[in-house]
């Protein structure tokens, strides 16, 4: 049991640590997202690269599309611009998700160290580091106990129970992901508890792929139930979310027997593995978007907005 209660505490850690980590960048940085939101928005491949920096400082896709959607309420970007940015967002956290098996145990240690000191500084930029640090550490810091102790809870009959569930029904599993992400609200904390129970050999690399499946899923339903107070423009964006999500699922879900193949000739850890088909599906899915974004933006926008009460 204390070992269920230790993974449970690193798992509470994890989700600490994008929070602090995620402060500490975004106020670090508020005057740059500024100028980056109205120099980076001209053009499509622009607004994708402002997708990705804004989610690898927020460390969370839904607060990202919240926070374009807040941006378009304010008329300081449009509908079409913010397209560009959600697939920036969903290969955003993609890199997020690959740079978060990086084994930094080591640094752990002192870079909280390091931050702790900075926050005690009088400068508000060496606090807002400081703080970044911290936040970094834990998260390292929270994987390293996650691997840890999902060693020693994977033997436990209910866990051995569930994953048994899991593994013999991928539709299940991915419903799994959709209700832990939602509950959760951390795509990135359910990629973690995913990726420590690969990592021991504990789940089959199928089953970690459809729970990520249904946790793309998952990251809509926060959207969802914050649209309302947006303007009509910004909610018609939390349906363009909803659907890039959905038609990911769609297509990589048949598809899940041929992606775990394609794992084992991308690396021979499962984590890995994971990590890169992950990467891989979501960068040929935003360029199939990216290819066919007028007609997708057009059909969105001309389906949802009249249907959206003002």
């Amino acid at each position: 049991m204390i070992f269920f209660i230790a993974f449970l505490q690193f798992l509470a850690g994890l989700i600490l640590g994008t929070l602090i980590f995620r402060s500490g960048l975004f106020h670090l940085s508020t005057n740059t997202l500024k100028k980056w939101i109205s120099n980076l928005t001209d053009t499509t491949w622009k607004c994708i690269a402002l997708g990705i920096l804004i989610t690898i400082i927020l460390q969370n896709i839904s607060y990202v599309i919240i926070l374009m959607m807040g941006l378009i309420t304010a008329k300081r970007i449009s509908f079409r611009q913010s397209i560009g940015m959600i697939i920036g967002a969903n290969i955003g956290t993609a890199l997020i998700i690959e740079f978060i098996t990086i084994d930094l145990a080591i640094f752990v240690f002192p870079l909280a160290v390091i931050g702790a000191v900075l926050c005690l500084m009088k400068y508000k930029n060496f606090i807002h580091i400081g703080y970044a640090l911290i936040g970094f550490s834990l998260i390292f810091g929270s994987m390293w106990g996650l691997r840890t102790t999902a060693l020693h809870i994977n033997t436990f009959p209910y866990v051995e129970h569930l994953f048994l569930i899991l593994e013999q029904n991928l539709l299940f599993s991915s419903f799994f992901g959709i209700v832990i992400t939602s509950f959760l609200q951390s795509f990135t904390a359910v990629s973690g508890l995913t990726l420590s129970f690969l990592f021991v050999d504990s789940m089959q690399l199928s089953t970690g792929i459809a729970i990520l499946l249904g946790g793309g899923i998952g990251s809509v339903i926060p959207v969802l139930f914050a649209r309302k107070g947006f303007s009509k423009e910004a909610r018609v964006t939390a349906y363009a979310f909803a659907w890039i999500s959905i038609l990911h699922y769609a297509i990589y879900f048949p598809l899940i027997n041929l992606l775990t193949t394609l794992g084992s000739a991308l690396s021979s850890q499962p984590h890995l593995q994971l990590t890169h088909i992950h990467l891989v599906a979501t960068i040929i899915v935003s360029l199939f978007l990216l290819f066919f974004i007028n007609p997708f933006t057009n059909l969105v926008y001309s389906f949802h907005f009249r249907k959206v009460k003002k």
